[in-house]
């Protein structure tokens, strides 16, 4: 009955007549998929990101580093 859902925007910084900053964004795309299938996703990104880390011999972090 649930489903996991990602959505893409383009973000831009613009100016409006009066020389207000404002941001632009426009969507692009929306992903609709089981969490079965969110979950395989997740792993196949996992794996690729390990490949390269290994291969490039550089770790990308989030956040704290480890």
């Amino acid at each position: 009955p649930y489903d996991f859902r990602m959505d893409f925007y383009q973000d831009s910084l613009e100016k409006d007549q009066e020389g207000t900053l404002f941001l632009k964004k426009i969507h692009k795309a929306r992903i609709i998929m089981s969490y079965a299938a969110a979950k395989q996703l997740a792993g196949w990104i996992n794996k690729h990101m390990d490949d390269y880390e290994k291969r490039s011999g550089q770790r990308i972090y989030l956040g704290d580093k480890e």
